[in-house]
């Protein structure tokens, strides 16, 4: 029984361990984090007031009902009042039809309609900015883990070239300088290590936090690199800015904006006019005797006086639209610059890569020869430390390069909204 316990706690704890790979982070985060959740609540209360300005345009029949059981009635009788005590009974079903408003109501339901798709286009919105928070997270700590490794390896480099340089001092071979210089070198280095470390735990906290975990979650290692096999080398940006207009979700969300303003013109136009209504009613009562009553008819009613509050509520209305279509405009200029440095920034990483490459080649050939230098006298520290900065930081502006296509591919993936079905 005990070897069964083992075993089920092993096979737990190697499911706690496993590694979430990217696309897993990113379901996760779109299921618990509270931007989607928001998203979504905005999407039913727009539909719900889409329903209640509907509502509007159809028949609204109620049912009253009143009984007073002490009532005074006053009845002339041969040029005399009279008043006589009884309780009193009174229904009655009425009926109301709004047959005109000037088009107010319609227009309001319309804005209904359209603002639900706007919310839509927010919720796509949403989700593509919380999908790129993640990526970017998810990549950027694959990005520091290589980073650790390396640095890793430069705190390993100068610890042996700290012994060796105390060596030689003993021998007579150096000055305190060599075995001073080194040791601050190791210093610097493990300093470095550390904050790589620590930018790894607060990285790995928030994308924790993004995904709803309470724990840490482990990302696959190597998805940097697997990622960046997969991105086009280059693209071109007038291919992409065409489509900008038709698959950006904040675009598309500030486009049914202006047309839900144009409407809120139309409502506000429209109850200028006042409205005709078909009313309808029949009722019951008993009091003093008891008898019925019906009438079905027209009420029009014409706004005459109210304070300016329909010219000021139209005045309103235009001034919506006229700032809804500047904040499409200016979004529009915004995001074609946000994809345009992401075009940029992706292009430019690869030729970002050939060079840190070819400077990394160079770099690994003159710290090994230094390195042998420095061992028979001919070289001084100075050499070996340049010669293992230039190593330390063409490795670095590898990965560096490789996170800058990734991320910029990931912005041009957002912007464009790939990952909506609306557009597949």
């Amino acid at each position: 029984m005990k070897r069964f316990a083992v075993l089920f706690l092993i096979l737990v704890s190697n499911a706690i361990a496993e590694p979430l790979s990217v696309e897993k982070a990113v379901q996760k985060a779109l299921e618990s984090h509270p931007d989607a959740k928001i998203a979504q609540f905005n999407i039913e209360r727009s539909e719900s007031e889409t329903r209640v300005s509907g509502a509007d345009l159809l028949p609204q029949v109620n049912l009253n009902a009143s009984y007073y059981p002490h009532k005074t009635f006053v009845m002339p009788q041969n040029g005399v009042f009279s008043t006589r005590e009884s309780d009193a009974l009174h229904t009655d079903l009425s009926a109301k039809y709004l047959l005109w408003d000037g088009g107010a109501s319609s227009a309001k339901h319309h804005a209904s309609k359209i603002n639900e798709e706007m919310f839509s286009y927010k919720k796509e919105e949403s989700a593509e900015e919380l999908a790129e928070q993640v990526k970017q997270l998810y990549y950027t700590i694959d990005f520091l883990k290589n980073r650790v490794r390396s640095a890793k390896a430069s705190v390993r480099f100068y610890d042996e070239q700290l012994k060796r340089a105390h060596a030689m001092y003993r021998a007579g071979l150096k000055t305190e300088a060599d075995e001073s210089r080194f040791a601050a070198s190791k210093y610097a280095a493990e300093e470095a290590l550390h904050t790589l470390e620590s930018d790894i735990r607060k990285k790995e906290h928030f994308l924790a936090l993004l995904m709803g975990a309470k724990d840490k979650a482990e990302i696959v290692e190597g998805s940097l690199e697997t990622r960046f096999d997969s991105v086009p080398e280059t693209i071109e940006f007038d291919a992409l800015r065409a489509q900008l207009a038709v698959r950006n979700p904040k675009l598309g969300a500030l486009s049914r904006g202006i047309e839900s303003a144009k409407l809120g013109i139309d409502a506000a136009e429209g109850a200028r006019y006042g409205t005709i209504d078909a009313v309808a009613q029949y009722a019951w009562d008993r009091s003093l005797s008891r008898y019925d009553s019906s009438f079905v008819g027209l009420v029009g009613s014409i706004p005459l006086y109210d304070g300016r509050k329909k010219e000021s509520q139209l005045q309103k209305a235009r001034a919506d639209h006229a700032l809804s279509e500047q904040e499409y405009a200016r979004s529009r200029d915004l995001l074609e610059q946000l994809l345009f440095d992401a075009v940029q920034d992706m292009n430019r990483s690869g030729h970002l890569l050939q060079t840190q490459s070819a400077i990394f080649e160079s770099a690994q050939k003159t710290l090994k020869l230094m390195q042998g230098r420095y061992a028979q006298g001919l070289a001084g520290y100075v050499d070996v430390l340049e010669a293992q900065s230039l190593y330390e930081q063409s490795q670095s502006g590898i990965d560096e390069a490789k996170l800058l296509k990734v991320l910029a591919w990931e912005r041009i993936e957002k912007l464009l909204n790939r990952g909506s079905a609306r557009h597949e």
